[in-house]
């Protein structure tokens, strides 16, 4: 099954590249006491910046590095966006991480359109094999903003590759170095009944990996539905009666989205656009689902007029989350699906106002026959 990897290097220090272009060619460390480094730029890794190295220790490496704290929600935000475009071209797309993905997809017809419209701003590498393990390797030997396709001749391909790029732990790595099996090619010339023995399961996988063979399926990535529209103006302006006007206009412009069509929405994101200064996001959360675009701007209006902004607004943006389906007639002749369906929409509902997961839970029969009462039933959570 031919899979295409699609890899992102330094992809946390390309995102804080394209919001501040001025650390581009300079030595940049990500990292906090907590998690070490989580990424770095090249010029980091000339100096012997790697990942996992602790704080105190990268410092000690390049204490002249530039040392950016983490943005969790702003890579998530981004990352969600990108996996979001590529299930717009592929058959099948899974999340392989943060900058990382596979997917079914012909990258040599999509590569120029995906790389110089949708994700210009990324260097990218493409890698296509059979297989996702494979097609992973030929992605991180690609060069920049190209793809590497190996289809055939796997085994010669992966031989001189070193085992660092194998899915498994530091011990094992450690473990097959000490027996001189530093390549996986040096892997791909064993017997398979010596690595079972010596690895078990693992040395099942890691002996076929080597070999090129990759049986494993794509997992599709369930991602929420997020519509965004965006208007710009002609000249910046801060008439809150012209910005009213343009939220009234971009709200309806949403729903004239064929995908909220039969849908509610249940929170909205209202970002304003400042000249000269960083955008001003406000998440405007609905007491219940809305399904008219006229009561989300009443509510959203209200928000906008108490925003103050520092200088003319450039443009006006909303985006849509929580996005759910309407409920049918029909369930109104099973009183308990009705039932069940509003008390779902309600903890849906109540987690979206407090960004937090409800803690409600439910009593569940495990084992009714037990001789003791405190087996007999169990606290599970609600959706469990």
């Amino acid at each position: 099954m031919e899979i295409t990897c699609m890899l992102v290097p330094n992809y946390f220090f390309q995102l804080h590249e394209i919001r501040d272009p001025q650390i581009n060619g300079k030595s940049v460390i990500i990292a906090d006491r907590f998690s070490g480094v989580l990424d770095f730029s090249p010029e980091a890794a000339s100096h012997g910046i790697s990942y996992g190295l602790s704080l105190n220790d990268a410092l000690a490496l390049s204490s002249n590095s530039i040392l950016v704290e983490p943005e969790y929600s702003y890579y998530e935000e981004q990352w969600n966006k990108t996996i979001g475009i590529l299930a717009e071209y592929a058959l099948v797309v899974e999340n392989g991480g943060f900058g990382c993905a596979y997917m079914k997809l012909n990258i040599e017809e999509y590569k120029d359109h995906l790389d110089s419209i949708v994700l210009k701003k990324l260097n990218i590498n493409w890698g296509v094999a059979n297989g996702k393990f494979p097609s992973f390797v030929a992605a991180l030997y690609a060069s920049d903003n190209s793809f590497c396709k190996i289809t055939s001749n796997l085994p010669d391909f992966l031989s001189p590759i070193s085992i660092d790029v194998l899915p498994i732990s530091l011990d094992i790595k450690q473990k097959l170095l000490s027996f001189g099996m530093s390549f996986l090619g040096d892997i791909a010339a064993q017997n398979l009944a010596p690595m079972e023995a010596q690895f078990g399961n693992t040395g099942r996988i890691i002996w076929s990996l080597s070999r090129g063979i990759d049986t494993n399926t794509l997992t599709p990535v369930t991602h929420p539905l997020i519509i965004e529209k965006t208007i710009n103006f002609d000249s910046p302006s801060n008439d809150f009666k012209m910005l009213q006007l343009a939220l009234y206009q971009v709200i309806k412009l949403a729903y004239v989205d064929n995908r909220l069509k039969g849908k509610f929405v249940r929170s909205a994101k209202l970002k304003a656009h400042v000249y000269g200064d960083s955008p001003y996001v406000v998440d405007v959360p609905f007491r219940r689902a809305l399904g008219d675009y006229e009561k989300i701007f009443v509510i959203t209006k209200m928000v906008l007029n108490r925003m103050k902004f520092t200088g003319p607004v450039e443009s006006l943006s909303v985006e849509f989350k929580g996005i759910t389906g309407e409920f049918a007639v029909q369930n109104n002749l099973f009183e308990n699906l009705k039932n069940r369906a509003n008390l779902n929409e309600s903890i849906n509902q109540l987690t979206v106002m407090s960004g937090n997961k409800v803690p409600i839970y439910k009593i569940k029969e495990v084992d009714k026959c037990s001789k003791h009462p405190e087996e007999r039933y169990l606290l599970v959570e609600y959706d469990k």
